[in-house]
């Protein structure tokens, strides 16, 4: 400090790393905090702080938002420029007792960094001209117009860019007046020559970084949220690992989420109510999804505008938005790219069917948008599908990795793949497009999608989301009609889809893209499928108890349950199909398939000979979650024609009539086996209607059953539950906690690393 009426100078001089704040390093943007001083006011030496979370540790400050040059801001490389940017917000506090960039929070702040200029006012009037000019070339928001050499700054306070013609006269007696501006000299001249150092020995002699710590975290969903699993791409964390997006279900109603890792609450992104994979853009400011409809849109987080893309996309095979603000997705099983701004999309890659080639999927731009990994599925079996390379200049393809999928790329030259459950690494020269020794497993214990595939992201930072199969457990329970709940096992797993065998006494159901089968007499645990199939999900009984039909990754199934298991595949059908109910007479399948015109309908096809598939319900709304009646005569389904998905009834196979089951809103029916009721939930409720078919049909008011919160499942129409055939029970999918996680891993690389080390 200074005694302006004496002219004695007292300093105390602090070093600053001014390249530690990075705002958009994983490791930052955790939790934000101001301190004040005693008028309230908030202090400069306690601006917005980068700290990580009290979980991992409390309060090590990481970087100080209030000195972070806009690329820094941004997320861009830096270099010493950022180290002179935040040379002159010092500066600037030392000659006006405020800071440079203003803000109560790190949002404010960076906003702030990267839109409003200093207030230049508050500069004191004795500040020499040459000095002022030279603050604001360092705080110039263009790094390639600001000044690039700390020395300069040196030779300006020396006067060596001063323009005036000097006085041949001797210099005036100092007055009293004049020595708060030799005060402000004085400390300029010491702060610069000290700063100046610091900042020159780094530019010139930088010392190597040290390793920076790898962070785990749990992220809670929003309450009530369920996270939608349904695809490999159903979470995403932006390129500088600041933000994790998700899709989560609430009563049966799916949207995406986006959460800051500074932020305690996540935004529900308004128009992705049947979002089935997101993906942020190169730049962070945009989200990239697909529909269960088969559309690829876009959202701007900026103002919220959602923009239809394309139509006629594989919803469950991924997309990337690249550098070059394309986005490249899957249509018809192979890759193709559309400009972010919109246009006619263009195909990239043609399936090679003389080698067996059944789709491309999971697209990884890298290499700044010159390079496409992706994976290619070459049958049904677990391991049919291996990852390659796409050089776009030359559209040559090289075999990276086989057998894999799921490809994931970090900039440390690893490639990480999905391969018998679980994330497998290896060195990879993405200058070469060589990837070289071994694999080595990194993460197991991975939540799969209906695909088999993981669900997980990679950012550019190395930031690492995903949700694990522990942190994601449910239980099967009983639940009566008057809400009274009674577990069927102790044992919690991933259950999803469960049926109920003809019988009573077995119970199907899906984990982790398998068929299991519990049997509640024996108390057993059996799997039912193998590995010569993948994404198996979707079961239904037959009539006779003797097989199932089921959805892999390439088509619908059936499999023997009395006999070997082996299954065998439904010709004419795809990955596009989810079987939903078999006929009583055990000759007919109904199932939803989700078609390129008219987005998803109810078909039916032969289980006896030619298979023929053919449209029941259709239309341009989604019409799923076909249910036979008991005496074959009758189909429930789901719509969404009226803008709000409904309950509705018809007779099978006609004439082409409906009556609407529900009033409010209804998803997800079932029939009570003696054919008198209909089960559908609305949200959170389960709801029944009367059903009489003779001499006409007729139908009840709906009533309620119970509201208790129950697992939806990935799917908008097919039914999450089943009922007892005495209709008195309805055997549910119960979470095990009140709210779903994600585990978030900063600076991952580090650990990647370290356990494959790159040569």
């Amino acid at each position: 400090g200074a005694d302006l009426q004496s002219g004695f100078c007292m300093y105390a001089v602090k070093v600053l790393d001014f390249g530690l704040a990075k705002a958009m390093e994983p490791a930052s943007v955790l939790r934000a905090s101001v301190g004040h001083g005693p008028d309230g006011a908030p202090t400069m030496s306690m601006s917005p702080t980068i700290t990580t979370p009290a979980m991992t540790q409390a309060g090590m400050i990481l970087g100080t938002a209030a000195y972070m040059s806009p690329e820094q801001a941004r997320g861009k490389a830096v270099d010493k420029r950022a180290d002179i940017w935040a040379f002159g917000c010092v500066l600037f506090e030392m000659l006006t007792g405020t800071r440079a960039v203003a803000g109560d929070d790190v949002s404010d702040v960076l906003a702030s960094v990267l839109a409003r200029e200093p207030e230049w006012t508050r500069l004191p009037a004795t500040l020499p001209p040459a000095l002022g000019t030279f603050l604001k070339r360092c705080l110039h928001k263009d790094p390639r117009q600001r000044i690039h050499d700390i020395a300069d700054v040196r030779l300006a306070l020396d006067g060596a860019f001063e323009t005036g013609v000097p006085s041949l006269a001797p210099p005036a007696p100092r007055r009293r007046s004049d020595r708060a501006g030799w005060a402000v000299a004085a400390t300029l001249s010491a702060v610069v020559a000290v700063t100046a150092t610091v900042i020159a020995l780094r530019v010139l002699s930088p010392p190597p970084s040290p390793s920076r710590p790898v962070m785990r975290l749990e992220l809670n969903l929003p309450p009530g949220v369920e996270f939608y699993a349904g695809n490999g791409e159903s979470v995403a964390v932006s390129p500088d690992g600041a933000h994790v997006a998700f899709i989560g279900t609430v009563g049966g109603v799916r949207q995406v989420y986006v959460r800051g890792l500074d932020r305690v609450d996540a935004t529900a992104i308004q128009g992705t109510g049947t979002a089935t994979a997101c993906f942020f853009s190169s730049d962070g400011r945009g989200l990239g999804f697909l529909t269960t409809t088969g559309e690829l849109k876009k959202a701007s987080l900026g103002d919220g505008l959602v923009v239809p893309l394309a139509g006629d996309v594989d919803n469950n095979s991924g997309g990337d938005w690249g550098p070059d603000d394309r986005i490249t997705f899957v249509r018809a099983g192979t890759l193709w790219q559309i400009s972010a701004a919109g246009g006619p999309a263009t195909q990239v890659t043609r399936l090679d069917t003389d080698k067996g080639e059944v789709s491309h999927a999971w697209p990884r731009v890298v290499a700044d948008g010159k390079v496409i990994l992706f994976a290619v599925v070459t049958g049904r079996g677990r391991g049919a599908a291996h990852i390659e390379a796409l050089t776009l200049a030359t559209a040559q393809r090289q075999i990276l990795v086989d057998p894999g999928s799921f490809p994931l790329y970090d900039r440390s030259g690893h490639l990480i793949f999905f391969r018998t459950d679980a994330l497998l690494a290896v060195s990879f020269d993405v200058s070469r497009l060589r990837a070289t020794g071994s694999p080595t497993k990194v993460i197991e214990d991975l939540v799969a999608n209906n695909d088999g595939t993981p669900v997980a992201a990679l950012s550019n930072a190395g930031a690492l989301v995903y949700p694990s199969n522990a942190q994601a457990s449910s239980q099967l329970v009983w639940v009566t009609r008057e809400g009274l709940e009674r577990p069927v096992s102790d044992t919690s797993r991933r259950y999803a889809n469960p049926r109920l065998a003809p019988d009573g006494l077995q119970v199907l159901v899906t984990v982790n893209g398998d068929l299991w089968v519990h049997d509640t007499a024996r108390v057993t645990f059996t799997r039912l499928t193998s590995n010569e199939t993948a994404g198996n999900s979707f079961p239904v009984w037959t009539p006779d108890g003797t097989r199932v039909v089921f959805r892999t990754q390439t088509g619908l199934a059936s499999i023997d349950t009395k006999g070997s298991g082996r299954s065998q595949a439904i010709p004419d059908t795809s990955i596009n199909d989810y079987p939903n109910s078999v006929s009583p007479d055990g000759a007919t399948l109904a199932f939803i398939r989700l078609t390129r015109d008219r987005s998803a309908d109810a078909f039916v096809l032969s289980l006896h000979g030619e298979p023929e598939p053919r449209a029941v319900v259709t239309g341009p709304a989604y019409e799923g979650g076909p249910q036979f009646s008991p005496d074959g005569r009758w189909m429930a389904y789901t719509s969404d024609e009226s803008g709000a998905s409904q309950v509705y009834v018809r007779p099978f196979p006609g004439p082409d009539r409906r009556w609407p089951v529900s009033t409010q809103g209804g998803r997800q029916v079932r029939w009570n086996r003696n054919g008198k009721e209909l089960f559908y939930r609305d949200a959170n409720k389960m709801m029944v209607v009367d059903v009489r078919t003779s001499p006409e049909l007729a139908l009840s008011p709906p009533r309620l059953l119970f509201d208790q919160r129950y697992a939806f499942g990935v799917s908008l129409t097919t039914p999450n539950y089943d009922v007892s055939a005495d209709g008195q029970r309805f055997l549910m999918v119960k979470d095990q906690s009140d709210s779903g996680r994600l585990s978030v891993v900063l600076n991952w690389t580090e650990e990647l690393k370290r356990i494959v080390p790159v040569p």
